[in-house]
Order: C-alpha cells, then structure tokens, then sequence
C-alpha cells in the first residue's frame, strides 16, 4: 500500500494548497467546499493511484463528501484501471475519461539518447561547459524552487490547482529522511561557483522501482544558457534503468511548448486518466439542478473558476 509516493499520507499532507488533507484507514485524499456545508474530494497531485472502494465508503459515510475526482497514474493501462474500480461501479456512479498525454522515458525501450538530434547534441555540449548535474538530498537549501514555481505560474498563468505553493515545497523539504529516500533531488550547478540553477524532482514506486516526475524548473539565465537540456538528460542518466514519467503539457501559456521540449527526452507516452465518483447522489442531483452541468470533471464545478479563466462578457 502507498507504494507509489504521491499515494503515500506524509505526501498528501504536504497539499494544503489544494485543501485539507483527510487520513483513513483505506486511504488519503484532499477535502475542500463545494457548497455551504458541503464538502467534495480530490486525489492527490499531480496523479495517484486508483481509489479502492473502502476509501469511497469512508468517504460517503463521513455524510459530507459529495464527490471524489481523481488524475489516474499514465503508467496503469486502461484494462488494469477498469479492473481496479470493478468494486467501485458496483456501489457508486463513476465516469472514467482518459486525460492528456505523459511522456515517459522507458528504460526497456531504445534510449532517447539515439534520436537526439544535431541541434540538442549542441546545445547539451554548450550547457555542460557551464553546468554540472548531480543527485542530492531536498533540503531548505533548495527552495528557492518555490520561487521559479511562483515565476512561472504568473507568467504562464498557470492555474492555482496546477501550481504548489511555497508552504508545499517547505514540506517536502521537512519531510523525514526514511521518507525522502523516494524523492530524488536532481540538481543542475553552475561550474563556477556550484551555484544552484536547477532542479527535477521525482518520486518513486517503490514497488516497481520508476520514478514520476513531480517539478522540473530553473532560474531564467540557466534556461538561455540550455541548463533545462542537460538537467534532463542528467535526470535520465541518474534514474538509468527505471522508467522516468515526465508528465504532460504543463497548464497555461506555453503548455504545447514545454511537451515538445520534453518529448527531446522521451521514448514513450500514454495517457493519465480521470475517474470522478459521486458518493451523495441526492445532494448531487440537487446541487446539478441548482449550477447546471459542465464540460469538467466533477460536472457541477464550473472550470472558469477552478482553472482561473476569464469569463467571455456575454
């Protein structure tokens, strides 16, 4: 159980960004209002393992917990994933929709390495006069992450669900050092100096030993500098023999962008899945009545509020 780290309750109290951290003995997930008196339920961030049935009850016998939506880990196939929630279907409604791409650099497939082309080959020659890139163990000497996150969150307007807070980032570097033996700090430092210009942090399966990329950011003179290049190849090398999970296309401006920077590094993809599960039907009905439905999951939650988008003057 928890053998995937953002599954892991150590993990899911670090999410307060996102809500209030709720642990029962079937599982974690994130509690946060969703009408007076009402509260609904998210996975963990940015996937997690699929939710078990006892973890559901749980939830529905708190009395105040309408929903429970969650993003699907890509590295389940959709037979296991149908599977898994067998159970579930036959006490709860459930909708299943497959979510965006992840890219993936597979460690039994052929290396990304041998399709790098001219131009990449360049530029990591260029960055590795500059940088070198190293594993360390995420402590306060690394949260000036927290900042590059902020950075890129104004900048590409990020939306706040997609973006952890400073208080996050602080505990994770607080977090017991048992526990941060799934949590692989990759680092890129200036030469010169060992100044500290980026960094990619993953999370481990311990049961299938691959890693799932949770942050990968870095100063701005580090990326015209094409230190991103080399942190990921760096991250690859470290990471050898396991499957590295990169995520998706980030959200806000730009998202297509980053996906093409990291499909340089990667050799595989699939998709994550969203499952959302009502487990108060009668308060659904009548919340649905009240808001309408929309083209989101959960249905009754309007995505120009959850996402941060304006709304068109009518």
């Amino acid at each position: 159980m928890n053998a995937l780290f953002f599954d892991h309750p150590g993990y899911l109290d670090t999410l307060t960004w996102l809500g209030t951290p709720v642990h029962l003995p079937a599982g974690s997930a994130v509690l946060r209002p969703a009408a007076p008196d009402l509260q609904d339920a998210r996975g963990s961030w940015p996937y997690q393992s699929p939710p078990s049935a006892g973890l559901l009850t749980a939830l529905a016998q708190q009395g105040n917990a309408l929903n429970l939506t969650a993003v699907i880990r890509p590295d389940i196939s959709v037979w296991a994933l149908q599977s898994s929630l067998q159970a579930v279907r036959e006490t709860f409604a459930l909708t299943v929709s497959p979510l965006k791409d992840h890219l993936c650099h597979s460690a039994t497939r052929p290396a990304a390495r041998e399709t790098y082309s001219a131009r990449t080959l360049r530029r990591l020659d260029e960055a590795r006069r500059t940088f070198t890139v190293q594993r360390e163990v995420f402590g306060p000497s690394h949260l000036v992450i927290a900042q590059w996150q902020e950075r890129i969150r104004q900048r590409r307007n990020v939306p706040h669900i997609s973006s952890p807070d400073a208080a996050h980032f602080t505990a994770l570097a607080n977090l017991p050092l048992r526990m941060k033996e799934g949590l692989a700090c990759i680092t890129l430092r200036r030469r010169q100096g060992g100044a500290l210009a980026g960094i990619f942090l993953a999370m481990e399966d311990a049961e299938t030993g691959n890693w799932h990329a949770h942050s990968a950011l870095s100063e701005e003179a580090a990326i015209a500098e094409f230190g991103n290049y080399l942190l990921f190849d760096g991250a690859i090398d470290i990471l050898k023999g396991q499957d590295l999970w990169f995520g998706g296309a980030p959200g806000g401006a730009n998202g297509a962008g980053v996906f093409r920077f990291k499909q340089r590094f990667s050799n595989h993809a699939a998709p994550a899945h969203i499952v959302s599960v009502d487990l108060d039907s009668i308060s659904l009905d009548r919340l649905r009545a009240e808001r309408g439905h929309f083209d989101f999951l959960p249905d009754y939650r309007d995505p120009r509020a959850e996402l941060g988008l304006r709304q068109e003057a009518g």
